[in-house]
């Protein structure tokens, strides 16, 4: 589908009115492309192809099955209309009816949002109904919606890093470009994790290149982003207003079944965790204010006991651990380990805090997290394990350093004392960073072993992870348990 392009998708099996209805489409402008499925099968087909996206729909209700079938079924356009619901439900959808069907689809009318989809500050139907008795209505009702949606293709995108955005996601980012008064949208990906999900820094200039907005967007399927927004309004208002942006708006229309969240900064936060600590350009006053952004998270943590197995279910499930303890042979040792029982710390907890989720501004030594899908309760020794040790895994810190044959398994058997462990280390004060907040939270080995156990075990069902460093962090693990 195309990215500058009103993608129209008609669902109508009567070849004149098909052609009726592409005609006044066309009329609106050049931009226009236009799909045309003639029976229930094609149309089912067209939705489920992830190859396909459609800014409109619509749809004739009584259709066939195929395009070889004589007898016509509401049912069958009922069904279309379901599979839009499950798959494509930020898709405004015109229904076109007969007298007689008007009454079958009631509920999916009373289910319709009125809601301002393309940014344009005029509020849409997305699903409303047309009668075919006056079809002569239809170029009056599509031109309306083209003033609307056109206004997002008006928006200039600007991306960085070759930078080739996925249709749902460029369509959030006009929306919220249109919905703020920008002309134009400076794009920029944070990260490169393992997420469907992505993270984008965006920077909105009005009509004469001035910027008025500095904002972060994560965009990706509903479910995820609607988790983010609610974590937000749950955990990310306990801390400090400036430990994280300021939530601009969430999105849920005009981009197939994808949502975007956007926040807003008051300065801008150029340089993520990893790239500044690659750089060495984390001062001390800097680490300090990333601790204290979570202290009020710490200061009502309670201590809990618990078993291995159920700190681990913190980051990963079950199914997917007794697949990989046997897939990488460790399942003798690994069963025995987590049936045991650990005394931890247990409080709000950010559960994906690798380096590319905390932005930095160094000249004013602040710094903001973002990408709240996981934040949960849970053991604080999860999100220090991962921000120390992320740096061995994930994949966007390649972009900044080659960790070439560090760590060694020697430098692994050393993990727990710092000073050997560093010794090569080509981010020492991270590390040393990292150590100093567990001492200062009075985290023993114990709780040490069952976080860095979760983490590493963790990192074995990523494709492109180093899977011999995190099963020697594995064992290493089970080491340190011995050791208390």
């Amino acid at each position: 589908m195309h990215k500058r392009k009103f993608n129209v998708l008609i669902i109508e099996d009567n070849n004149s009115l098909s052609q009726y209805i592409s005609n006044e489409f066309l009329k609106l402008g050049d931009d226009i492309e236009i799909t045309i499925a003639a029976c229930r099968n094609e149309a089912i087909e067209l939705l489920e192809s992830n190859n396909n996206f459609f800014d409109y729909i619509t749809l004739d209700l009584t259709l066939p099955i195929t395009t070889n079938d004589f007898e016509k079924k509401p049912e069958n356009g009922l069904e279309i209309l379901s599979k839009i619901s499950e798959l494509s439900k930020g898709t405004p959808v015109l229904i076109l009816t007969a007298t007689s069907t008007i009454n079958m689809i009631q509920n999916f009318l009373s289910h319709s949002n009125n809601i301002d989809i393309w940014g344009s500050k005029e509020k849409i139907s997305t699903v409303s109904h047309l009668s075919k008795l006056e079809i002569s209505s239809l170029h009056e009702i599509i031109q309306k919606i083209y003033i609307h949606f056109s206004k997002i293709l008006s928006v200039e995108i600007r991306t960085f890093q070759s930078l080739d955005l996925p249709i749902e996601h460029d369509r959030l980012i006009r929306i919220f470009v249109n919905s703020v008064g920008g002309s134009i949208g400076k794009i920029k990906q944070i990260g490169g994790g393992f997420s469907d999900a992505k993270v984008y820094a965006v920077e909105v200039d009005d009509i004469n290149g001035s910027k008025i907005y500095n904002s972060i967007c994560k965009c990706g399927k509903d479910i995820d982003i609607d988790i983010d927004a609610n974590n937000y309004k749950k955990y990310i208002n306990r801390l400090a207003p400036d430990a994280s942006p300021r939530i601009f708006g969430h999105y849920q229309f005009g981009a197939k079944s994808s949502n975007g969240v956007f926040y807003g900064f008051a300065e801008k936060h150029n340089d993520s965790y990893f790239q500044a600590m690659c750089e060495n350009r984390i001062s001390k006053e800097l680490f300090s204010y990333i601790k204290s952004i979570f202290t009020p998270w710490h200061n009502t943590s309670t201590t809990k006991s618990d078993t291995i197995t159920n700190i681990r279910r913190m980051l990963i499930n079950d199914q997917k651990t007794e697949e990989l303890i046997k897939q990488y042979d460790i399942e003798n040792c690994s069963k025995t380990f987590e049936k045991k029982n650990v005394r931890y710390k247990h409080s709000c907890i950010h559960s994906d805090l690798h380096g590319e989720n905390i932005l930095l501004n160094t000249e004013s030594n602040k710094a903001v997290i973002i990408d709240y899908g996981d934040i949960n309760e849970g053991a604080i020794i999860l999100d220090i394990i991962t921000l120390e040790c992320s740096a061995l895994f994930h994949p966007s810190i390649k972009n900044y350093l080659d960790l070439g044959d560090w760590p060694t398994n020697i430098d692994i058997d050393n993990w727990n004392i710092e000073e050997q462990y560093i010794k090569d280390c080509p981010f020492p004060e991270s590390v040393i960073f990292c150590r100093s907040w567990l001492k200062d939270l009075d985290i023993g080995n114990r709780e040490l072993a069952a976080g860095l156990y979760s983490y590493s075990l963790r990192q074995l069902k990523y494709p492109e992870t180093n899977k011999k460093v995190a099963i020697s962090l594995i064992k290493k693990a089970y080491k340190l348990y011995e050791l208390s």
